[in-house]
């Protein structure tokens, strides 16, 4: 209590009365109780005037004039009206006046409104499984009268300490009991639950693309029934690509592509490199807890290469001819060359070099038909480089013949050729070309169309040495005459494409030139 308070039965001393007369003494007056004032035990909210009650009292002197009370709460004067609540602690002094102005005071009895027994606050309790291990939370409680003891439904309990065992994968809804020193109890709940161990996180082994099937094929560790793979845009910035999904549930296996050839209907899921090649980041993710793969590989994927087996080029690569150092009359004629299979949209493409005596005009018959140019004559020295093509819808095989407008005899040396089939006419798209002298590597950047096709062509006058392409796949490597050829069957949008031939040969091993030429279908 903050104040002092009167004792039941406190009896202060207060003066004598005057005397009546001067020089005479009378005897103070008495103020007793023949009934004490009361305080009775009080409910929370109760006030404390509703439990006060006065008491009876007499006096030797006079009469009872007054009887007046005041009510303390924790030690301090306060209102009748005042409402307790637990804790609390409270009493009233009842002040006796008798007729002649002598007071006494009279007290009750202290009381104090107690705190119910309870528990402190029992936070829920998750843990993961562990063969030994335990975890302890700690008792506490209030109210009532300590000490305290405890016991629980679950685990053991020593002193105010609870101990649940790890063993067991479990939910359980634990009970604790406090009971005080004179028997009251109190009861709280948490759950109490004990998790499997997380799995390994996921490892993707191995990922690749076979971009003649468009499927990626992959390993991985670590996994269980179920899971995704996600291929996204490879960036600076690699981010999961959920809109670019794909399912399997063994543990090796071979996806094929929803969105067909890959890229098709799908560009803002991969992004093209300046090389002209897509980079694809391939990330595992496991369903049954969303675990992520601790790495993730990323595939560099031609875009002319995908899908290549289905597109509208039909290469004839064996059909490269090289008559190096011969000087041959006009028409200079190769019979018997393989065109494929009839159709009445066949058309044939024939990329040549020419070495010519004067720098005149090149014409060419296929099958007798003469075919028209593909692109611009291209020159380095003597060197020529082009490109033809005609429509021929009948049979398997076709004279190709070379004329020029020059009367020389012998104009031609050097020739050199190879033959494509396509489905449709051929017109030309973009075209590159590269004569640096003196060096082991040539390169161009060409156009790419959507569904086109590229066809490259190398001749070195020195070269004995064998090349190495990039952009486009090698059909055929004379030693001097180089083709190579690619299809953009798989692309969504024209790209630029880098193109390199390289040699094997030291640094100046190349001379002469390479042409490159990008084609697609007439509208």
């Amino acid at each position: 209590m903050r104040g002092r308070a009167f004792q039941p039965g406190f009896q202060p001393a207060f003066p004598r009365a005057f005397p009546r007369a001067f020089g005479a003494e009378v005897a103070a007056a008495v103020i007793t109780a023949t009934t004490a004032p009361v305080m009775a035990s009080l409910a929370d909210g109760a006030t404390l005037a509703s439990g006060f009650t006065p008491g009876v009292y007499t006096s030797s002197v006079g009469t009872i004039s007054s009887q007046v009370a005041t009510y303390y709460l924790n030690g301090s004067p306060v209102a009748g009206t005042t409402t307790i609540g637990e804790g609390d602690t409270y009493y009233a002094i009842e002040t006796v006046t008798n007729s002649e102005g002598n007071s006494q005071p009279f007290a009750t009895a202290a009381q104090t409104l107690p705190v119910p027994l309870s528990i402190g606050t029992l936070a829920n309790v998750t843990e993961t499984q562990a063969a030994g291990g335990t975890v302890q939370v700690a008792l506490s409680a209030s109210g009532g009268t300590a000490p305290y003891s405890f016991s629980s439904n679950v685990g053991s309990v020593s002193g105010s300490i609870l101990t649940l065992a790890l063993d067991t994968v479990q939910t359980t809804a634990v009970t604790v009991t406090v009971t005080d020193d004179v028997g009251a109890t109190a009861q709280d709940s948490f759950t109490f639950t004990v998790e499997a161990p997380a799995a390994p996180a996921p490892i993707l082994d191995t990922a690749s693309f076979d971009p003649a099937t468009n499927t990626l094929s992959y390993t991985y560790s670590n996994s269980v029934t179920g899971f995704r793979l996600y291929a996204a845009a490879a960036t600076a910035s690699i981010a999961v690509n959920t809109g670019n999904l794909y399912n399997g549930t063994g543990g090796t296996g071979v996806l094929e592509y929803t969105n067909s050839p890959i890229g098709e209907g799908v560009t803002s899921d991969f992004t093209t490199a300046a090389d002209g090649a897509v980079r694809i980041a391939i990330c595992l993710i496991r369903e049954s807890d969303g675990a992520v793969a601790s790495n993730i590989i990323i595939l560099t994927v031609d875009p002319l290469s995908i899908g290549a087996s289905g597109g509208t080029l039909t290469g004839l690569a064996h059909q490269v001819t090289d008559t190096f150092g011969t000087e041959n009359a006009q028409p200079y004629t190769v019979s018997g060359v393989p065109i494929g299979t009839a159709a009445a949209n066949r058309w044939v493409v024939v990329m040549t070099t020419v070495g010519l005596q004067a720098a005149t005009d090149v014409q060419l018959t296929i099958g007798g038909v003469a075919a028209q140019p593909l692109g611009t004559p291209q020159s380095s020295g003597a060197l020529r480089m082009l490109a033809f093509k005609a429509a021929v819808p009948t049979g398997t095989t076709a004279d190709i013949a070379w004329t020029d407008s020059q009367t020389t005899a012998d104009p031609f040396f050097d020739i050199g050729h190879a033959v494509y089939t396509m489905l449709g006419e051929p017109v030309l798209h973009d075209e590159a070309f590269d004569d640096t002298p003196a060096t082991n590597q040539w390169a161009v950047l060409i156009d790419v169309p959507e569904g086109g096709v590229l066809i490259g062509m190398s001749r070195d006058n020195f070269n004995s040495n064998l090349t190495t392409w990039t952009g486009l796949t090698e059909d055929a490597d004379t030693g001097t005459r180089m083709v190579a050829s690619g299809s953009a069957s798989g692309l969504s949008a024209e790209i630029d494409r880098p193109v390199t031939v390289t040699s094997d040969g030291g640094a100046t091993d190349f001379e002469d030139g390479f042409y490159v030429i990008s084609l697609e279908l007439a509208a």
